[in-house]
């Protein structure tokens, strides 16, 4: 159950991530903390998300190599040789 249960998060995270910002920043905007500490809170919770948003991206570009179930090679072996091309001609 851990491995559908961790598939789903890794599949739908990007979803849950825009969630959580259409409800974060109307909060941030209603906040009672004023000057500074707002703009503060603000920013650190934007660059939080920014962090998770750039950590879910590598993480998907990297579910794309894993040799276990159903990956990519065995699903659509021209997709995964356009990615494995891509990826070596920029690394």
């Amino acid at each position: 159950m851990s491995g559908i249960l961790q598939r789903y998060f890794g599949d739908f995270s990007a979803f849950l991530m825009l969630a959580s910002v259409t409800a974060v920043l109307p909060v941030l905007e209603r906040l009672s903390v004023g000057g500074s500490g707002r703009e503060f809170l603000k920013r650190m919770v934007l660059w939080g998300l920014l962090i998770c948003l750039l950590w879910q991206i590598g993480y998907q570009g990297m579910a794309f190599f894993l040799d276990t179930g159903e990956s990519l090679q065995e699903l659509r072996p021209d997709l995964y040789a356009h990615v494995k091309y891509l990826v070596n001609f920029w690394v």
